[in-house]
């Protein structure tokens, strides 16, 4: 967020406003968007956006086909993408930030998550995705900047490059699987999602 000193436009993490005759500590900024008002954060007054089940902004489900289950729990976020037999071809759910994220002066979106499963789904078609976009509710595929890996891993960070992005997004995180058996889901595990310039 940003405010005019002395003319000049400053960057500033905690921000206080004059409301009715006294001054109020600013917790929501709201920005335009395609006519309505939607609420709008600046990570770098906000960082992280999630940790260990606290959640500095709200996360909420996106995206979902066929079966699947997500959940808050304790220190994480569960996304479990499935199919529900084996006709079906892809199963996918997702997080996605309830509001849009400003990642002007951010350089570097951090995840730190892991992907467990039997031990058939290292070879099968699941995948974990970190997203970057415009887009609150579309899939994994829907997305400006993103990492994307496939199979299993231990808990690990990886990252998204945001330096050349101006402006508001959701960060979504997805688990997907297109693997056609219902017996081997794609599982994800979202410990902490930050920001940093």
């Amino acid at each position: 967020m940003k405010t005019k000193v002395n003319g000049q436009w400053r960057d500033f993490s905690d921000g206080w406003a004059k409301v009715n005759g006294v001054w109020r500590q600013i917790t929501d900024a709201f920005t335009k968007v395609g006519g309505l008002w939607k609420p709008v954060y600046q990570l770098s007054s906000i960082v992280p956006l999630y940790t260990e089940g606290v959640e500095n902004v709200l996360w909420v489900p996106g995206y979902a086909q066929d079966a699947g289950v997500q959940s808050k729990e304790s220190n994480h976020l569960y996304i479990e993408g499935a199919v529900a037999n084996l006709f079906n071809t892809q199963g996918e759910r997702a997080y996605v930030t309830d509001a849009l994220i400003d990642l002007t002066h951010i350089n570097t979106l951090y995840i730190d998550w892991e992907k467990t499963a039997t031990p058939y789904e290292i070879y099968a078609n699941t995948y974990g995705t970190f997203v970057v976009s415009t887009n609150k509710m579309g899939d994994r595929e829907t997305r400006t900047a993103w990492f994307t890996d496939r199979g299993v891993w231990s808990r690990r960070i990886n990252t998204i490059n945001v330096s050349s992005l101006s402006g508001h997004y959701y960060i979504r995180v997805h688990a997907r699987t297109g693997a056609s058996l219902e017996d081997y889901p794609s599982k994800v595990k979202v410990y902490k999602v930050w920001g940093e310039r």
